[in-house]
């Protein structure tokens, strides 16, 4: 597991913010030129050689989305020099693969394809890889990149990957967009080289966005199982929409890496309307082997198991799915949770303000009506208590 900042600044003196004391954890940085064209060579090298770590250098355009200013003979004057001041990698594009082919000792090529915009259209995945092959030289390693604007396109991809041969150099691939951030989790899982990511948090100000779905340095540690385990990929996922909101990536991610569990936690966006079974196959094509269900799917994930826990039927509601193999498992937590969180958190709050500290007759609002409300009233509703509700 290797984690590569992205760097694109529109003048060599803001690469002063990203010194390698400023990004502990990063392995490397991508040194993106899209604005060094027309700019002094001598100012860019020095600021890059000043960070202080490895890097790539690269020219893919604006946002990721390729063709930028300056003419084909400049992208390789640049790709060449940023080889001569020491860059590990060059990213160079297949369609100019075969005009930067001796670099200088210790830099080593990646070629790429970025399946973006109007490059996308009508040209199949499969065959696009197959040019990027053929583009690239014993040696070099590889970068495939297809923007997708859902979910289910970026696991269909992802899935479509998971089958390829591995690459004697290594690869890139993933999918590039805000709704499908998850896919560059499941790259590393898959193999990849590194993941690609944005400056921390603190530092975003002083950064373009490299690339939509990028996640923050900071982030990708938090959710990340510990550098040193190694071993099988285990994957996990919340399926919500919206889902950006949500920390269980932090929070079951610190849990795993507690735990000494290589796993990994995806954040998946299904969109609009209720959860469909394809999505969940292709999620489990990619190998994920549970979900955690949010709004507004824990109805409907309800209906797709075939296995249900009693838990699950009371509340009429799920929110876990578990893969058996052959099929889906549905369990409900949340009213356990709810039940739990009032019997220790009641007393304690009731006596504050000179309450009963019994939960017994208490009368209780609930407001809302979807999974987690029904999970509310199956905790509340206890034989021992008679309680009054509304929602």
């Amino acid at each position: 597991m290797s984690f590569t900042v992205s760097l694109l600044v529109t003048e060599p003196q803001a690469l002063r913010a990203f010194r390698k004391a400023c990004l502990p954890g990063a392995d490397r940085v991508e040194i993106r030129l899209d604005h060094a064209i027309g700019g002094d060579p001598e100012e860019w090298r020095r600021e890059i050689q000043g960070i202080g770590l490895p890097f790539v250098a690269a020219l893919h355009g604006n946002g990721g989305l390729g063709s930028i200013a300056g003419s084909r003979a400049e992208h390789l004057r640049w790709l060449r020099a940023a080889a001569e001041w020491g860059a590990e990698w060059v990213d160079v594009d297949w369609s100019l693969a075969g005009e930067i082919v001796d670099l200088p000792e210790g830099a080593r090529r990646i070629v790429s394809m970025h399946l973006t915009g109007e490059r996308a259209i009508g040209r199949s995945h499969r065959d696009a890889y197959q040019t990027l092959l053929e583009s690239s030289l014993p040696g070099d390693r590889i970068k495939f990149v297809v923007e997708a604007r859902d979910a289910a396109r970026g696991l269909e991809i992802m899935a479509w990957a998971k089958e390829l041969p591995s690459h004697p150099a290594g690869r890139l691939l993933f999918c590039m967009g805000e709704r499908v951030a998850f896919t560059r989790w499941l790259g590393l899982a898959q193999g990849d080289s590194w993941m690609y990511v944005a400056p921390g948090s603190s530092l975003d100000a002083s950064s373009m966005v490299a690339a939509p779905g990028q996640i923050t340095l900071d982030r990708a540690l938090v959710c990340a199982p510990q550098k040193s385990e190694r071993g099988p990929i285990r994957l996990r996922a919340v399926l919500g929409h919206p889902i950006d909101h949500s920390l269980s990536p932090e929070v079951q991610g610190a849990a795993y890496r507690a735990a000494g569990l290589h796993t990994y936690y995806l954040s998946i966006d299904g969109g609009p309307g209720p959860l469909g079974r394809d999505l969940l196959q292709a999620a489990v094509a990619c190998g994920v082997e549970g979900f955690a269900i949010t709004a507004p799917y824990k109805a409907s994930a309800l209906e797709i198991a075939e296995e249900t826990t009693d838990a699950a039927q009371r509340v009429g509601a799920a929110n876990t799915l578990a893969w058996r193999g052959d099929h889906f498992a549905a369990h409900n937590s949340d009213a356990m949770g709810v039940s739990r969180t009032l019997e220790s958190a009641w007393p304690a709050h009731a006596r504050a303000r000179g309450l009963s500290p019994s939960l017994d007759g208490l009368r209780a609002l609930l407001v809302g009506a979807g999974g987690a409300a029904r999970a509310a009233r199956e905790a509340y509703a206890n034989p021992r208590r008679t309680p009054k509700l509304g929602g």
